[in-house]
């Protein structure tokens, strides 16, 4: 992975951080996430608005491709909803990020034998998880399985889930998209193809909001409180995204992508602790450091 790559994802993980830390202080609601998608679309629109002729050249695999990764991004966002609901962010945060190295490497390995991960680096996708296994910990005798066996774990497990899928799904899409075009530069592709996710995430998302009483008041009391908040949640979230996949385009197999936006795990947990007042325990900064050390594996590995 390149040091341009490298560079676009750490931007990334701190946006990633902050939208998360909105999301689990103001409200841990799928209404939260679902006025961000539609206040950021809307933000983010003239952005986008002179890349929309691309579209028309955009063969049926691309908005198939397309259409499942906002599908994955819509059960993301509302499975964080219950993971922040039902959990602290300093251990519902490391386990939905960390998760998906590695799952998107065990998918790769699956269906790109051609790319296949090295011993080390696989090591270091091992020490990452397992050092996100260790922050709900007391004391290294306290691993028992309701650690993990309830709502708050479940539901990050189930966001883990959706980000293996849209990662998975976005590296094909986007190159399909950048090979089915002859103008545009890479930030701006990025940036219309993360609108078309938010916007399609959108599509999903707001039937099943209005579909039921109780979450419809939750969206109008989201909406009336908190809808500033919202929105800027909404454009860091898009934003967040479009540096990814302006990554993705540098990189030559999109663990390395996902496996280095774990940068953003020591983050979540720093803001747990001192800024939500999460409690602080020694496993939780152990677990924090073998994922630092993970992602240095994973770093040398590669030579950067």
């Amino acid at each position: 992975m390149s040091l341009l790559a490298l560079l676009l994802v750490s931007a990334s993980c701190f946006l990633h951080v902050g939208w998360n830390l909105f999301g689990k202080k103001v409200s841990p609601t799928p209404a939260f996430f679902t006025l961000a998608y539609c206040i950021g679309t809307l933000v983010l629109l003239p952005l986008i608005a002179p890349t929309l002729g691309l579209l028309a050249s955009m063969p049926p695999a691309f908005w198939l491709l397309l259409g499942l990764s906002a599908t994955c991004q819509a059960c993301y966002s509302w499975s964080l909803a219950g993971a922040y609901a039902s959990g602290d962010i300093s251990h519902t945060y490391p386990l939905a990020r960390a998760l998906p190295v590695l799952m998107v490497a065990l998918a790769s390995f699956w269906l790109y034998p051609a790319a296949q991960l090295s011993v080390a680096e696989m090591l270091g996708m091992l020490v990452v998880v397992a050092g996100a296994l260790l922050l709900p910990m007391q004391h290294l005798r306290d691993f028992r399985l309701n650690l993990y066996l309830n709502r708050a774990s479940g539901w990050a497990v189930a966001a883990a889930l959706a980000t293996t899928g849209y990662s998975l799904l976005d590296a094909s899409a986007i190159h399909l998209m950048r090979a089915s075009v002859t103008a545009g530069s890479d930030l701006s592709l990025a940036l219309l193809y993360i609108w078309l996710q938010g916007a399609g995430s959108l599509l999903v998302l707001l039937p099943l909001q209005l579909c039921r009483r109780e979450l419809r008041a939750s969206l109008f009391s989201v909406g009336r409180a908190n809808w500033k908040m919202a929105g800027l949640s909404g454009c860091m979230m898009l934003l967040t995204y479009a540096l990814v996949l302006w990554a993705m385009q540098y990189a030559d197999n999109v663990s390395y992508v996902v496996a280095f936006r774990q940068l953003s795990i020591p983050l979540g947990v720093f803001v747990g602790i001192w800024l939500l007042g999460e409690r602080s325990t020694r496993m939780k900064w152990g677990g924090t450091l073998l994922i630092l050390m993970g992602l240095v594996l994973l770093a040398l590995n590669r030579g950067i």
